[in-house]
């Protein structure tokens, strides 16, 4: 999915100005008379849709399209990208994904869109893309996929992520293996965060103001090593989740994946979820993991609640792991 879809707002009302005007102060009335005795159902439920409206909008902070402006590009380069795309979806179904589930060994295929797009013309990525594997709840894993350079030129990044502990495997067609043993995902509680609410729509607007307490930054040495010059960059955590699930079978009421983005070059996944255990309370927690080499430093209200230090390269049982691929200018094979 590109985006999080709740129910669509209210619409306008039809009709003169004397009958909406009438509408709205039996609305009003409805509403005032709830406080005293618990709106009706028809009334909540359009407050929920205003909720779930105001919801969809762009945040003032930093959302940016998953496509360009109307506008923005001449149909050459509207092609350019229609095909980058599908380049990026035969490379991520061209990963032969396998999970061992209750003794068994079940293929599984990447959801047919990605969660988002980019790009990154300061770091010479022409195009990115993130996908997801897994049906239920949290996402199994993430495959990052990031052009540098151009066709027969360049080079396709891959970068894998574990956000649940399973076993799964992805193996190239070369016969390059991803087995991971661990997730860098460790949930901690949030402090001084609102009980969850009762409705998807008001835990989604929970959702963007917590992510809006986030505040984070990384740092980059060309060279690792005492002496080296370190530089800084400010990054954000962008308001809208790429992708939302639930799993309440196991204590999981609802859970949502966000970036922390240098620009809109994804850095870190922020995964935020409402959990309840037995019959405590529910609690928002959040985890994360890198997408990236540099040392990530993620703070929450002031405090520093995760870093990661600036590593020189990943291996093939590592929760995350960064590798490469030459960008051919012809189409890869689908793996049948």
């Amino acid at each position: 999915m590109k985006e999080c879809r709740m129910p669509s707002g209210i619409q306008p009302l039809e009709g003169s100005r004397s009958r909406r005007a009438d509408l709205q102060l039996l609305l009003s009335t409805a509403i005032l008379l709830s406080g005293m005795m618990g709106a009706p159902p028809s009334v909540r439920a359009a407050e929920e849709r205003k909720e779930a409206e105001a919801a969809e909008k762009p945040a003032r902070q930093g959302d940016e399209p998953a496509e360009p402006a109307a506008g923005e590009e001449d149909e050459a380069q509207k092609a350019e990208r229609a095909a980058r795309l599908e380049m990026m979806r035969k490379l991520v179904r061209g990963l032969e994904t396998i999970l061992r589930k209750d003794g068994e060994l079940v293929k599984l295929e990447p959801m047919p869109e990605p969660l988002f797009r980019y790009a990154d013309n300061a770091r010479n990525y022409v195009d990115g893309s993130i996908w997801a594997w897994g049906s239920e709840g949290r996402p199994l894993a993430l495959v990052t996929v990031a052009g540098r350079g151009k066709p027969g030129a360049g080079q396709w990044d891959y970068e894998f992520n574990l956000l649940s502990l399973v076993q799964l495997t992805m193996s190239f067609e070369d016969g390059l293996t991803w087995r991971p043993t661990a997730t860098e995902v460790q949930l901690q509680d949030l402090p001084k965060t609102p009980a969850p609410a009762e409705t998807e729509a008001r835990r989604l607007l929970q959702m963007k103001d917590i992510v809006r307490r986030f505040t984070c930054f990384e740092y980059w040495q060309e060279v690792l090593g005492p002496g080296t010059k370190q530089e800084r960059y400010e990054m954000r955590v962008l308001p809208r989740p790429i992708a939302r699930y639930r799993q309440e079978k196991e204590g999981l009421i609802d859970g949502a994946l966000f970036i922390g983005a240098y620009g809109t070059n994804p850095e870190v996944i922020v995964v935020l979820e409402a959990w309840r255990k037995g019959d405590d309370p529910p609690v928002w927690r959040c985890g994360f993991t890198r997408i990236s080499y540099a040392e990530v430093h993620m703070i929450f209200d002031g405090t520093e609640i995760w870093k990661t230090n600036q590593i020189r390269g990943t291996g093939a049982r590592d929760g995350y792991v960064l590798t490469g691929r030459p960008w051919r200018a012809e189409t890869p094979p689908v793996r049948k």
